[in-house]
């Protein structure tokens, strides 16, 4: 059974005014957002703005374009072969579908937390808990790093449970505490936004 591309209409108050979706009180906007995955069109003209410290949820059946719509905001899905998005997506008033975008930068700034752990394959658990302040914020002091990876683990519940083996790979822990560690990872990072694939349910919970 196809599935229907994901269409998002602007509320009621932005048809009867445009400019509303222009205004800078909206952190993120997504303007005739189009994605494709070749020639398939996966979501198709998506008008959503964002508004800063708020949560934002999209839900709907599997396959209709949730994760797309996503990937979009931080450029992940422009990585898939033949994958592109078209449209704007403005970030700050800033539209990051510009050849011009830095995408490092975008995702210091842009954070993802997946519905599955995705762990650094060579990284220890410590390192990948310090991998995003170490990369957006340029922290190098070990204390403050140290301070960092108890302050996250703690916050995720698996303090006590790693503390003692902070060396090991993070792939050692299981998909439930890797999820976890993934979370951890998020709250130190330097991203001013993120995205959730899986946003119902307690962070420490196991990914479904």
């Amino acid at each position: 059974m196809s599935v229907a591309p994901l269409t998002i209409r602007p509320p009621s108050a932005a048809l009867e005014d445009p400019g509303r979706l222009y205004r800078p009180a909206a952190r993120i906007e997504l303007v005739h957002l189009t994605a494709y995955y070749g020639k398939l069109v996966a979501v198709a003209d998506v008008n959503l703005a964002i508004a800063p410290n708020q949560v934002t949820a999209l839900i709907g059946p599997s396959g209709c374009g949730k994760a797309t719509v996503l990937r979009c905001i931080n450029a992940l899905h422009q990585t898939a072969p033949g994958a592109r998005a078209e449209g704007q997506i403005l970030l700050d008033g800033v539209d990051i579908l510009s050849r011009n975008t830095d995408r490092v930068e975008l995702r210091r700034r842009v954070g993802m937390v997946f519905q599955r752990p995705n762990p650094f394959p060579t990284m220890s658990v410590y390192d990948s808990v310090t991998a995003g302040i170490r990369l957006g914020r340029h922290v190098r002091r070990r204390s403050v790093l140290d301070d960092a990876v108890e302050d996250a683990l703690t916050q995720a519940h698996l303090w006590h449970e790693v503390r003692d083996r902070l060396d090991a790979p993070g792939l050692s822990l299981s998909a439930s505490r890797n999820y976890s560690r993934n979370c951890a990872t998020d709250t130190r990072s330097s991203s001013s936004r993120t995205t959730c694939h899986r946003p119902l349910g307690s962070p420490t919970s196991p990914p479904s």
